[in-house]
């Protein structure tokens, strides 16, 4: 049986708010032809690289995506795109609205379009085991880019441990090689490498 769909209301009635995280990608310095997985919403990395490529299986998501990037409506599980076609992925706070069992699926995509030496970049909302008496969780988010700010948030079911451990592991099914790990609180951020 289908689980009933909230409304927004009834989401953040039920789920629990963290402190707002901030993000300062005045630095970030990703390199080449990036392709980001879950473009929609804000298409922050769009914002920061429009002439990066943007994907979301979400039409509407991307329309409604301010950033100026190349936005092409697909899914992360089945890229159509040829190998070795980027030089950076990056997949921004997109995990926790894939279902879990197709995490590694997007790992594998991820690793097949980027070139050798390609870089795998995943921001991530750390999520224990799930709370019964919380039905989400909600991340108020401030980016800063190198020409302004961003304050966005985002809101996941709490169904599924998500945490640097569980895409560490995943990394390595995929062939990635870990480059680094940086925790904030109840946010990560990885960095793997394609062989």
């Amino acid at each position: 049986m289908e689980e009933q769909k909230l409304t927004v209301e009834e989401f953040v009635e039920r789920s629990r708010e963290l402190p707002r995280h901030h993000l300062d990608f005045r630095r970030l310095g990703l390199n080449g032809k990036i392709l980001d997985i879950g473009a929609g919403g804000e298409g922050v990395i769009g914002q920061m690289y429009p002439d990066s490529i943007g994907i979301d299986p979400d039409r509407l998501e991307l329309e409604e995506s301010p950033a100026k990037q190349l936005k092409i409506v697909m899914d992360g599980r089945d890229l159509q795109f040829l190998d070795e076609t980027f030089n950076t992925v990056t997949i921004f706070f997109t995990m926790m609205y894939i279902h879990h069992d197709d995490h590694l699926k997007v790992f594998q995509e991820a690793y097949r379009v980027l070139k050798p030496g390609g870089e795998l970049h995943l921001w991530y909302l750390q999520m224990g085991e799930s709370n019964e008496e919380t039905y989400g969780l909600i991340l108020p988010l401030e980016i800063e880019l190198p020409k302004g700010m961003i304050q966005t948030g985002y809101g996941a079911k709490w169904d599924r441990r998500q945490d640097d451990e569980t895409f560490s592991e995943l990394g390595k099914v995929a062939e990635f090689d870990l480059k680094k790990v940086e925790l904030n609180g109840e946010t990560g951020w990885i960095r793997f490498i394609k062989r």
